[in-house]
């Protein structure tokens, strides 16, 4: 061994270990040394202390030249508490070195195209949160996450409804529908009476099934009458006509002939009439009675009549009908004449009739008073043998009483050679 001036072995890299037993003789200066005066390594990591930057490297660690423990991805986690060791340069990582994933979506920071996306929401391969049903609203905030494609949708994702019909815009056929209108389920109005009118302007909801309507639903009333077309049994009644329920004119008298045509509004029920609907039977003094059953042919015609024809105070003179000189016998011609008013008598069989008989005021008044009255006799007679009832028949005689001519003058005298017929009720 080497030895100093005094006799010792040398120690030359002054590590306090002889040089003969010195395995590691150019130890640095004031390094610690094992018994072998070769440097320690306290972590054992094959750097020696001297040279270890760190010391405490945990055991089995790789480390560099400076005894530092590798951080092979470079995100400052070292390798032996690095569980994402593989991290991509520059990401943000956690203490275990994985990298983080600030809104817990599953995907790292790194490859997150949304960083911010929402608790819980289901997102894609970069982060982004799921829209699934693609309306442009993300399913987190989707109240209708089933919307068809390419419908136009709200804030929420739920289709609209323009018109607010209830009906989405993408089903809906009738997209303006106005205001509040019921609708089917495409979306259109309704028209509750199928007249082709929507309900919002149809005036006539209940309009009858295929009823033709106007603008405003109502059923047509082509002739203006105010029975509409569908129970109009008359649909071409002339302007103005008064109708009855079912649309037809009035025809007030019952004779057959409409109103607006009647010259004769008011002819007696069961009276023939003309096409003016007016008597149709001849009626020469216009007073309402046939000139067949009128008594009084020539009674004015302002005047009221009875069922014969005559006034209420008017007689009816039996003209024509003449006796023999001074007889009650009746001459031929006087024969028709009475048949004629038996035929009218036997039609008004309720009537109650004096048979008036009159004479001039020749000869004595006693005995033209008998010869008046067998005459009345002679009359009413011959009316029961033609059927009147005997009953309804008075005869009266008034003989010269009740001259209607000048007894002065043979005229006038034969006019006051008289059968009347008077009409007591």
């Amino acid at each position: 061994a080497a030895v100093d001036a005094s006799g010792c072995e040398l120690d030359d890299d002054k590590d306090s270990v002889k040089n003969s037993a010195d395995s590691c003789p150019e130890t640095v200066a004031g390094a610690a040394v094992d018994a072998t005066g070769c440097e320690l390594d306290d972590d054992k990591d094959g750097v020696k202390n001297s040279a270890d930057s760190c010391p405490e490297t945990v055991a089995g660690a790789a480390v560099d030249a400076t005894g530092c423990e590798l951080d092979d991805d470079k995100d400052g986690v070292k390798n032996s508490a690095d569980q994402c060791p593989e991290t991509a340069d520059g990401a943000e990582v956690n203490a275990t070195g994985c990298e983080l994933d600030n809104d817990n979506d599953g995907v790292k920071n790194s490859a997150d195209q949304c960083p911010t996306t929402v608790a819980g929401a289901s997102v894609n391969a970069e982060g982004c949160e799921l829209d699934s049903d693609n309306d442009g609203v993300k399913n987190s905030t989707d109240q209708c996450p089933t919307t068809v494609a390419g419908a136009s949708v709200n804030t929420e994702g739920c289709e609209l409804d323009s018109d607010n019909d209830g009906v989405k815009n993408s089903a809906d056929q009738c997209p303006t529908t106005v205001a509040s209108a019921s609708v089917n389920t495409e979306g259109c109005e309704l028209d509750s009476d199928n007249d082709g009118v929507k309900n919002s302007a149809d005036q006539c909801p209940t309009t009858a099934a295929g009823a033709s309507v106007n603008a405003e639903g109502c059923e047509l009333d082509s002739d203006n009458d105010g029975v509409k077309d569908s129970v109009d049994q008359c649909p071409t009644t002339p302007a103005g006509a008064s109708v009855d329920a079912e649309g037809c004119e009035l025809d007030s008298d019952n004779d057959g002939v409409k109103d607006s045509t009647d010259q004769c509004p008011t002819t007696a029920a069961g009276t023939e009439v003309d096409a003016i609907g007016c008597d149709a039977i001849d009626d020469g003094d216009q007073d309402g009675v046939a000139d067949e059953d009128d008594l009084c042919p020539a009674t004015a015609s302002d005047n009221a009549v009875n069922a014969v024809g005559c006034g209420q105070d008017e007689n009816i003179n039996l003209q024509g009908v003449n006796f023999e000189t001074s007889s009650a016998i009746l001459t031929a011609d006087s024969l028709p004449i009475l048949d004629a008013a038996a035929e009218t008598l036997r039609k008004f069989p309720e009537l109650k009739i004096e048979v008036s008989g009159h004479t001039d005021s020749a000869g004595s008044a006693q005995i033209n008073q008998r010869l008046s009255q067998a005459r009345a006799e002679t009359v009413r007679d011959y009316l029961v043998a033609q059927g009147s009832d005997a009953a309804n028949l008075t005869p009266v005689g008034y003989g010269e009483e009740q001259p209607i001519a000048d007894n002065t003058t043979r005229q006038g005298r034969a006019t006051n050679r008289r059968v009347e017929l008077k009409i007591l009720e």
